[in-house]
């Protein structure tokens, strides 16, 4: 019998076996087919092998637009977004599909690197208590639902069922919070993934760069909802390239982002109005499954992602108006229902609020002037404003930096400083030695919240302590700034030796960009979960600390007697419920700041 007769009729009595006789003989079996397809694809990696946590198989036909993100493999990565919209569950797919690649070919062939067979990766969320509860739920769930990852996991013997370390084949998945500094930087890795990027302790994220220094790939992703502007991961997307996800109108062919409330629009149904996304040149509903990314700075190499609700197909406006209602903070709206970084600039202290605040004053002679208060913030570099005060006004006349203790010193007495606040940390034993040769003009400030209770215990031993809350005391310099009770004079100076404010324009210009460098902000206590004020730094903030320092100087002063400041100096701590600072007698109310 003919051949092509013969495989016709084979075809005609058996056409599924058939088929799958032939497919065998091209690829091997399905499962080393899907697997192969797998290994090439996260998309098929993830829709094959993994479910939720409900159980349910992954689809990405209904999560669309996170198709491209799953296969990007940048070695920078950020990803700006708003609640609930699945990024957390595609990180983790990414990172199950890269520690399930254990061919390195594979390796060679997809990422450019030879002689690999795994990856190790350190996952961090905002606590321990994430973390924990995380990995132990829906990171189990979705392991569990996948036999393939089952069977590696026992490869070796290097199963590994520790809520914070997972080993998958020849790869390792380690979950860290990032609030305990020894947890984050004890274990090398290849890639870094920061989950809720702006709610994680900065610090601890700053010293992670040093875990992938040896590794070949030095990856590091970071994604989160945001929070204010220029900072944290709306800092990151803005260097980015900045992928946004635009809609072509099938009507008339208009390519556009979905905004809120641009795109929400309404029409009448039999008398009942109904809510859509529609196209803002033509009106017609909008088909959001029809678009693709587009970078706005398309040759950076660090790609950036902005998810908001409107591209998911499960939003629509009235859920967007739903989430407006029960969100009563405008900040809140933005940050979480929309993914965008906000801020009321009432938390900021503004440049143009502070050319404002410059003035001509008459010339002075610290000799002679009896009034004069230093703030140092110290380091590697040493920050110091000096400002002259009476009882009713802080100007400030001078600020630059130095290098060393010595140099302080020599401040102490050029400016005839009558009290001097200074930062007792990092050098605290020259510090310490310092206060004690100025016997009562100079005082240390501890933050409290950064010290442990042992640590406050002990600095209270030490006579000219204070101990601060860091939100307060910023909050009161941030006020008398805002309120005209500071200011900054650009005086002539009638005693030899003494620079005036403006001897160097660039200090000038650092001291009022630096005071801008904070924004007020909540975080969440993982202890309590309860919420509290913060300052956060979006760029250097020395400037700011040390004016603050130098504003506590001011207060004392006007606490009168030295010795009542003495005797109540641990006063300096804000009531349980924040709601007023004190030291040395003055007590001011911030109730009524924010």
């Amino acid at each position: 019998m003919p051949l092509k007769r013969r495989a016709a009729r084979r075809y005609r009595k058996h056409p599924m076996d058939a088929i799958q006789e032939d497919h065998d003989a091209l690829y091997g079996s399905t499962d080393d087919f899907l697997k192969a397809m797998g290994q090439e694809s996260t998309v098929i990696f993830a829709e094959t092998n993994l479910r939720n946590e409900s159980g349910r198989p992954l689809d990405y036909e209904q999560h669309f637009f996170q198709k491209q993100y799953l296969e990007d493999f940048s070695p920078e990565l950020c990803v700006i977004k708003s609640s609930q919209v699945g990024i957390t569950t595609s990180s983790n797919v990414k990172a199950l599909y890269l520690a399930h690649l254990d061919d390195p070919k594979i390796w060679e062939k997809k990422f450019g690197v030879k002689n690999r067979s795994g990856i190790s990766i350190i996952y961090t969320m905002p606590t321990e208590r994430a973390v924990n509860d995380f990995s132990a739920t829906r990171f189990r769930t979705m392991i569990g639902s996948s036999p393939m990852l089952i069977e590696m996991m026992g490869l070796k013997g290097r199963k590994i069922d520790a809520v914070t370390r997972r080993a998958i084949g020849n790869s390792l998945i380690l979950f860290r919070g990032s609030t305990k500094d020894s947890q984050a930087i004890s274990d090398p890795a290849d890639l870094i993934i920061n989950d809720e990027y702006d709610f994680s302790d900065q610090t601890i994220i700053e010293t992670l760069n040093s875990r992938i220094t040896h590794s070949d790939l030095q990856w590091w992703w970071k994604f989160s909802t945001p929070t204010i502007p220029n900072w944290g991961i709306d800092a990151e997307y803005q260097k980015s390239n900045q992928y946004r996800f635009n809609v072509k109108c099938q009507h008339c062919g208009k390519w556009q982002e979905v905004k809120w409330p641009r795109n929400s629009m309404k029409k009448t149904i039999r008398g009942k109005r109904i809510l859509y996304w529609g196209c803002w040149k033509c009106s017609k509903e909008l088909d959001r499954t029809q678009g693709e990314w587009v970078a706005r700075y398309p040759n950076r190499e660090y790609h950036g992602y902005y998810i908001p609700p409107m591209i998911t197909p499960w939003v629509q406006p009235k859920n967007i108006l739903a989430l407006r209602k029960r969100y009563k903070s405008e900040k809140k709206f933005k940050n979480f229902a929309l993914g965008e970084a906000f801020s009321t600039g009432a938390d900021v202290l503004s440049r143009e609020m502070m050319l404002k605040r410059v003035e001509f004053g008459r010339g002075f002679n610290p000799m002679i002037d009896q009034n004069m208060y230093m703030g140092v913030d110290q380091g590697d570099t040493f920050h110091f404003v000096i400002a002259r005060g009476d009882n009713n006004r802080r100007e400030v006349l001078h600020v630059g930096t130095r290098t060393s203790f010595d140099d302080i010193v020599k401040l102490m007495y050029d400016w005839n400083i009558k009290f001097c606040v200074l930062d007792a940390l990092p050098n605290k034993l020259p510090a310490m030695q310092m206060a004690k040769d100025f016997y009562g003009r100079v005082f240390l400030a501890f933050y409290t919240e950064f010290d442990s209770e042992d640590d406050v215990q002990q600095n209270k031993k030490f006579r000219y302590a204070l101990n601060l809350d860091r939100t307060n005391t910023l909050d009161m310099s941030a006020q008398a700034w805002r309120e005209g009770e500071a200011a900054i004079v650009l005086s002539s100076v009638q005693y030899s030796g003494i620079p005036p404010f403006i001897d160097d324009p660039a200090n000038s210009d650092a001291f009022i960009q630096q005071l801008g460098n904070m924004t007020r902000d909540e975080k969440e206590n993982e202890k309590t979960g309860k919420s509290r004020a913060v300052w956060i730094k979006t760029g250097p903030d020395h400037y700011r600390h040390a004016d603050s320092y130098c504003h506590i100087a001011w207060l004392q002063s006007r606490g009168g007697d030295i010795d009542l400041l003495m005797t109540r100096q641990n006063q300096v701590l804000t009531s349980s419920v924040g709601d007023y600072f004190e030291i040395g007698g003055v007590r001011s109310d911030l109730r009524s700041l924010y």
